[in-house]
C-alpha cells in the first residue's frame, strides 16, 4: 500500500541556515542514509538525510540529500515537512507500542542488501516505502526485532534508534559518536565527590548532560555491555571512513541494555500488519536494576553558596544560558562550530515518552559547595546562529545550542497511575507501604499487578428520574453509546498507622484545550478520596454509601463523603514539576494527610564534605 501524505501541524523550533538549495520547495524528510565523519578531530559527524520533494498536491517527487549535524537530527525526524528552512508540518503515520526483547537473540542488525544476499524476502516490499532513488539505501543499517508471527517484526533505522534512545541530550550522542571512550568519558562523567554508596550506581554527571541522561550514563559507568554498545558508532566511523570510495559509513547502533523492553514508534505497517517499519521513536522503557544516585558537576542541590555568587545569578561577564521560548525560532547551523565564550541556548527536541516504571533515581544533595568562576570572561557579541558541536575559535557569531528532549511519562489513566504509584512505593519503601491491595468484585482483596475495576454505579430507576432533580443522568456511563458504566478503584494500603484506603472514580477521555497550547488528550478531573475506617465500620458499607450518593452529585464529594467515623480527605490530582512518574505528588500528599510520610529522595543522601 502506497504511503499517502496527510499533513498535521507542528510548532517550528529552528531555521537551518545551511538549508539553502530547494528552500522554496516542500521537502519531506524520508530516510537517514549514512553517517559522515567530521573533517576535524573534534567536529561531530553529520547524517546524510534523504528528502522527497512534494508536488502541488503533496504527491511524492524526486529525492534530494542534505548533510545534517548529528545534534540536529531529532529536529529532522522522518515524516517532517520543511519549507523555507523551517518545519511546520509532519505527515500522519501509524503509532504503535511494541513489547520487545533486547537480549542478544531478540534482535539483529540487517540491511536490505544483506537480506537479499541471504536469499530472504525483501524487508520492505516494492511500493510500500520507496527507497530505490537513494544511493546506498540498501546498505543502511536497520534494527530488526522479532515478532511472534514473523522474525522480521519491527524494522527501525539504527540512526533513529541512536538519536532517540541513547540519552535525552544530543551532547551525549555527539560525544559517543566523536570520541573513543577514554576521551568521551570526561565529557559525560566526572570522578565522584565521595565514594559510591554501597548497593547503588552513583554517578557525577558533567555539565552539558541533562538529568534524563542519568540511566544511560549509569550503565556506561558500571555496565561493560552498555559501554561496548555505545562505542560501536565511533568505532565504525574510525575504520569505515572512506571505504567503497565514499565518505559514507553505514553505522550500526543497537540496544545498550538486555532484557524486556517496550518501544513506541511512528511508522507504517507492511504486508498486511505482519511487519512494521518504524520511522520515528516516540518513547521507550528503561531497564530495571540497581538504584541510580545522581550527582552533578553543576548541581543546584547544595547548601550555602559562596559569597561571590548570588542565588539565581551568574558570574559577571559571562553570557547567560537561555531557554528558547516556545514561539521563538532559532537559527542553527550544521557547518560551523560554536565560538569559545559565546552564549548558549536550550533547544527542545521532540519529547520522549517514558514507558512503564522508571528506574529508581535519587539526587545527591551537597551540604556546601565551592564554585570556581570562569578563567576567561568574554565580550563576545550575541550570536545570530547556534550549533551543537564542540566549541572552536572565536568571532564567527555562533553560539552553543544544547539540544535535548524533555521526558513525558506514560499514563494509563488516573486509576491505574495511582495504583502503579502505590505499588512503586511498596517496592521502594516496604517498611512504610507494607502491602497494597485492591477490592475485587467478589469482596476479596488482591495484590495482583493490575487491578480490575469494581462495576461501580447503579443506573437510575424511572422513579428516581421522576422524583429527583438529576442534572446529568448520563454521568453514570463511561461510554453511553456502548452502555458501559463507570467503575471505581478501592485500594487498601497497610502502613505503620494501620490500613489506609484510596477511592477513585473511572474517568472519561476528553480533549484538553488551553489558550496558547496545542490540543492534547486528557480525561475528566475528579478528586480522589483517602480515608481510614473506625473499628466498627465495614469497607463494604462505606463504599456502597459513596456509590449511592455520588450518582446524584456527578462525582463531586459532598458532606456525605466525610460522614464515616474514620479520617477522610478529598485530595485533588495536581501534578508537580519533577515527578518521577504520574500521580507521585497526589499519592504522597494523600498519605501524608494520614500521617504516613514518605521520605523525600534527596534528604537521605546528603554529602557531609564540601566540594572542592
Amino acid at each position: 500500500m502506497k504511503l499517502k501524505v496527510v499533513r498535521t501541524p507542528l510548532v517550528p523550533h529552528i531555521t537551518e541556515v545551511d538549508f539553502k538549495d530547494h528552500s522554496e520547495k516542500h521537502l519531506l524528510t524520508w530516510w537517514y542514509v549514512a553517517l559522515i565523519k567530521g573533517k576535524q578531530g573534534d567536529h561531530q559527524p553529520k547524517v546524510l538525510v534523504c528528502f522527497r520533494i512534494l508536488g502541488p498536491n503533496d504527491e511524492l517527487g524526486d529525492f534530494v540529500h542534505k548533510k545534517i549535524a548529528l545534534t540536529e537530527l531529532a529536529q529532522f525526524k522522518i515524516g517532517t515537512i520543511w519549507h523555507k528552512r523551517i518545519c511546520q508540518y509532519q505527515i500522519r503515520l501509524n503509532v504503535e507500542t511494541f513489547q520487545l526483547d533486547f537480549n542478544v537473540d531478540g534482535w539483529r542488525y540487517n540491511s536490505l542488501a544483506e537480506n537479499v544476499a541471504e536469499g530472504r524476502p525483501k524487508l520492505i516490499p516494492d511500493g510500500a516505502y520507496d527507497l530505490h532513488g537513494i544511493y546506498g539505501h540498501d546498505k543502511t543499517q536497520l534494527l530488526q526485532f522479532k515478532f511472534s508471527n514473523d522474525p522480521a517484526g519491527l524494522l527501525l533505522p539504527c540512526l533513529e534508534f541512536f538519536s532517540r534512545c541513547y540519552g535525552r541530550s544530543k551532547h551525549v550522542q555527539r560525544v559517543l559518536a566523536t570520541y573513543a571512550w577514554e576521551k568521551a568519558k570526561p565529557e559525560l562523567l566526572l570522578p565522584l565527590v565521595e565514594p559510591a554508596i554501597p548497593g547503588t550506581w552513583t554517578i557525577n554527571m558533567a555539565k552539558r548532560t541533562v538529568n534524563g541522561d542519568a540511566v544511560l550514563l549509569a550503565h556506561l559507568e558500571y555496565d561493560r555491555y552498555a559501554r561496548r554498545q555505545s562505542q560501536q558508532i565511533w568505532a565504525e566511523l574510525e575504520v569505515g571512513q572512506g571505504t567503497m570510495g565514499s565518505d559514507r559509513v553505514f553505522a550500526k547502533a543497537g540496544p545498550w541494555f538486555k532484557g524486556p523492553a517496550r518501544l513506541k514508534v511512528r511508522g507504517i505497517w507492511l504486508e498486511g500488519r505482519k511487519k512494521f517499519l518504524g520511522l520515528h521513536v516516540l518513547g521507550g522503557s528503561e531497564p530495571d536494576g540497581v538504584p541510580v544516585y545522581r550527582d552533578r558537576e553543576n548541581t543546584n542541590k547544595t547548601g550555602p553558596l559562596p559569597g561571590a555568587l548570588k542565588n539565581g545569578g551568574a558570574w559577571d561577564g559571562v553570557h547567560p544560558r537561555k531557554i528558547m521560548p516556545t514561539a521563538e525560532i532559532v537559527n542553527v547551523t550544521s557547518s560551523e562550530m560554536p565560538d569559545h565564550g559565546s552564549a548558549s541556548i536550550d533547544i527542545e527536541d521532540p519529547e520522549y515518552e517514558l514507558l512503564g516504571t522508571p528506574r529508581f533515581i535519587k539526587d545527591i544533595y551537597r551540604s556546601t559547595t565551592n564554585i570556581n568562576g570562569p578563567k576567561n570572561r568574554t565580550d563576545a557579541p550575541e550570536p545570530d546562529k547556534y550549533s551543537g558541536d564542540e566549541k572552536s575559535g572565536t568571532g564567527k557569531g555562533v553560539g552553543y545550542g544544547s539540544f535535548s528532549s524533555n521526558t513525558a511519562m506514560e499514563s494509563f489513566g488516573t486509576l491505574i497511575d495511582v495504583w502503579k504509584m502505590l505499588k512503586f512505593l511498596n517496592k521502594h519503601h516496604p517498611d512504610i507501604i507494607r502491602k497494597v491491595e485492591y477490592l475485587e468484585p467478589n469482596g476479596n482483596f488482591s495484590e495482583v499487578p493490575l487491578p480490575t475495576f469494581l462495576p461501580g454505579f447503579a443506573l437510575f430507576t424511572q422513579e428516581e428520574l421522576d422524583s429527583r432533580d438529576i442534572k446529568d443522568p448520563n454521568w453514570l456511563y463511561l461510554d453511553r453509546k456502548k452502555g458501559k458504566v463507570r467503575g471505581i478503584l478501592v485500594a487498601r494500603i497497610l502502613t505503620p498507622v494501620g490500613h489506609v484506603y484510596f477511592f477513585e472514580i473511572q474517568r472519561r477521555q476528553r480533549t484538553i484545550r488551553k489558550e496558547g497550547e496545542k490540543e492534547r488528550a486528557g480525561e475528566e478531573s475528579f478528586k480522589g478520596l483517602v480515608f481510614t475506617l473506625a473499628r466498627q465500620e465495614s469497607i463494604f458499607e462505606r463504599v456502597n454509601r459513596l456509590l449511592d450518593e455520588l450518582r446524584y452529585t456527578s462525582g463531586v464529594f459532598g458532606n456525605f463523603a466525610f460522614s464515616g467515623q474514620g479520617t477522610t480527605f478529598a485530595v485533588p490530582h495536581k501534578p508537580a514539576a519533577g515527578e518521577k512518574q504520574p500521580q507521585e505528588r497526589f499519592v504522597k500528599r494523600a498519605l501524608s494527610m494520614m500521617r504516613v510520610n514518605i521520605p523525600e529522595d534527596p534528604a537521605s543522601v546528603r554529602l557531609a564534605k564540601s566540594v572542592k
